[in-house]
């Protein structure tokens, strides 16, 4: 029921969006999402304008990843600058209970929820994208924080 449910979700997105200039970019996302954020960043379009944004990446004391679902839409006021919307996950593992800006974290897994809305730069003349995003993050799993971050990727596109 589940599957069908998304499926249909899916393909209803898909029969209003429009194709993109590429299909995968991959690059380095850094910003700042409660303790740090930052790692390689994986963007794959696979049903017209539905995407996925997969980064992998952490510090010294944590390893995460992040996992978004993105809607890109053409803004209408250049070539190349498109807006896109989406939400996903942020998880991963701390090892060491550790302080940072007057905020304490614990050892273990975690778990959060991310909202996102970004801007995106296609250059045309060369194959790099430029893409700048914020959004408000809920902890659910040993992260009680609710916050607000942002992120600035550039990847190279094929």
């Amino acid at each position: 029921m589940r599957t069908g449910l998304l499926a249909s979700f899916l393909l209803l997105f898909s029969v209003f969006s429009t194709a993109q200039s590429y299909t995968t970019a991959v690059g380095l996302k850094g910003g700042s999402l409660g303790w740090g954020y930052g790692g390689v960043n994986l963007k794959h379009f696979f049903a017209g304008n539905l995407a996925v944004d997969a980064t992998l990446g952490g510090g010294l004391n944590y390893l995460q990843s992040s996992v978004l679902l993105e809607w890109q839409h053409d803004t209408g006021i250049t070539s190349g600058l498109e807006w896109y919307f989406g939400f996903g996950a942020i998880t991963g593992g701390r090892s060491g209970n550790f302080n940072v800006l007057n905020k304490s974290y614990t050892t273990g897994f975690f778990l959060s929820a991310r909202g996102v809305v970004g801007l995106e730069y296609i250059v045309q003349e060369i194959p790099i994208n430029v893409a700048l995003d914020l959004g408000p993050h809920f902890g659910i799993i040993n992260n009680n924080r609710i916050g607000f971050g942002s992120a600035v990727a550039i990847r190279y596109y094929f």
